[in-house]
């Protein structure tokens, strides 16, 4: 009787407890690991309706995959070009402006230029709609636009249009 206590004894101290334990360990890892993955998810649908509202509002264009600095300034020149033909928009002149990093996004260029013009207020709500069918992202930096002075119902506009491209070749 002795003897199968004491092997009982052996038994738990040496097998079931440390089974036990092992058990439990398990169990904590696999609850982190559902704490992880429900964050995760928290995380994905998160950026889904980012991106969803992203879409929305500036288009297709946003889902393609940016390109160096030198192939989107080319690109970016003659979507913009396009947009302000397809908006009536008559353009004197596309400035192409000094790049800048941006600190929020590591890796990114904003890639701006200057469009001066004249085009009456309904043409430039076209354009601007026009902006989300463009081939390439178009961000409205800035608008100003006056009263034309030899004209009436027209106006001067001066608009800051960017895209954002991948760093790496100097821009200007």
């Amino acid at each position: 009787m002795g003897a199968a206590a004491l092997l009982a004894v052996f038994l738990v101290r040496y097998a079931l407890i440390p089974w036990i334990h092992s058990w439990q360990a398990a169990r904590g890892r696999v609850a982190a690991a559902r704490a992880e993955l429900d964050d995760v998810r928290s995380t994905m649908q998160r950026l889904l309706r980012v991106r969803d509202r992203t879409l929305a509002t500036y288009g297709q264009a946003v889902a393609k995959p940016l390109e160096d600095v030198e192939a989107t300034r080319i690109a970016f020149l003659k979507t913009v070009q396009d947009v302000l033909r397809a908006g009536g928009v008559e353009y004197k002149s596309i400035d192409p402006q000094p790049t800048k990093a941006l600190r929020e996004l590591p890796g990114v260029e904003w890639v701006p230029c200057e469009v001066k013009g004249s085009c009456q207020l309904a043409q430039l709500a076209k354009c601007l709609a026009e902006l989300r069918k463009a081939e390439k992202l178009v961000i409205v930096d800035r608008i100003t636009a006056s009263g034309g002075e030899k004209e009436p119902g027209k106006l001067e506009v001066s608009l800051v249009l960017a895209t954002l491209a991948k760093q790496g070749k100097a821009g200007s």
